[in-house]
């Protein structure tokens, strides 16, 4: 069970991934941290951050995002998303559109990976009353620009013993190792945590899962490390290639003058994309925090968790996930 229970926030969060630098790479900094309370009447936060880096007139900002996070949350990034000339997003299978947009609300596959985790992510958002990425970001603006792979990309390199049930794989025996940072270390301790998270499910209490499960999405970067290995995975390392192409790509083709460009992707993907950065002439210059998670004082109802009957269907299908045969 403990096991189990480790890498169930990086499917239910976010799926947060990062490499691991090389050796002779200067480490990156945090990209998601999470912060209690320190005087009475205050919320605990998770926070995500916005490093900027520059090299002559092209500055890029790195803006590190979660799956799910406060409506609040998303509106204040659409509206500073405006002010870049172009946004790199992630979308793995193809750029967004108004056809995808539509096709995104209608059930998927129950045999398909991919919809399996979309629907863990979908049963996160019911039970933590978050609002989903894709809901609350406005990708069909003009100045996004898809740097991701396509699914027949992400089709082929999944084909090469790097699918979701691979990497389920790899996870367990990570978690079963006991050294990640963050993440119960013994039985007794897994348990208890284990005891809260389905206390709040089962009472319907956001706030409470929302403080069981923040301070382990904060420290997934570390688990990721291990689970990337020296080859990288197709989740974190090979998509970032494609970034880092994208970028240099459209510099080539725009005219001279100062450049603001952003790279919009998942918390995990931001120190590996710190290390390529700083490789290609890069300096960092600051960074900002923007709260993903306001988690008030108290309990918080939440009336819209899904039942114990499809909480159960979902995670029976985890399970088939990562034993496939």
């Amino acid at each position: 069970m403990k096991n189990l229970f480790t890498i169930l926030p990086l499917f239910f969060g976010s799926l947060l991934m990062a490499e691991e630098p090389s050796v002779t790479a200067q480490p990156a900094a945090d990209y998601i941290r999470y912060r209690e309370a320190k005087t009475a009447g205050q919320p605990d936060v998770l926070e995500t951050a916005v490093s900027r880096f520059q090299k002559g007139d092209h500055s890029i900002d790195l803006i590190s995002v979660v799956h799910l996070g406060d409506a609040a949350y998303f509106e204040k990034l659409n509206e500073s998303l405006k002010s870049y000339d172009i946004v790199f997003y992630e979308m793995v299978g193809g750029p967004y559109t108004e056809e995808k947009a539509r096709l995104s609300k209608q059930a998927a596959s129950p045999d398909d990976n991919l919809a399996q985790v979309q629907g863990l992510q979908q049963m996160a958002k019911s039970l933590l009353g978050l609002e989903f990425q894709l809901d609350g970001l406005d990708y069909l603006a003009a100045n996004f620009v898809h740097a991701d792979m396509t699914a027949d990309e992400f089709s082929a390199h999944t084909e090469k013993g790097n699918g979701v049930s691979d990497l389920i794989t790899r996870a367990l025996k990570i978690a079963q190792s006991g050294n990640v940072k963050g993440v119960p270390a013994t039985e007794a301790e897994a348990n208890r945590l284990m005891s809260k998270v389905m206390g709040a499910v089962l009472t319907g209490n956001s706030n409470e899962l929302k403080r069981s499960l923040g301070p382990i999405l904060a420290e997934a970067e570390s688990f990721i490390i291990q689970l990337e290995e020296e080859e990288g995975t197709v989740l974190i390392s090979r998509r970032n290639e494609i970034v880092i192409d994208k970028i240099e790509a459209n510099l080539s083709t725009r005219g001279p003058g100062p450049k603001t460009d952003a790279v919009l992707y998942g918390a995990g993907h931001m120190p590996d994309l710190e290390i390529r950065l700083r490789e290609m002439g890069y300096e960092k210059s600051d960074t900002e925090w923007e709260a993903s998670w306001v988690i008030e004082e108290g309990a918080n109802q939440n009336p819209n968790a899904p039942n114990l009957n499809d909480m159960m269907q979902q995670l029976s299908g985890l399970m088939k996930m990562m034993n496939p045969q």
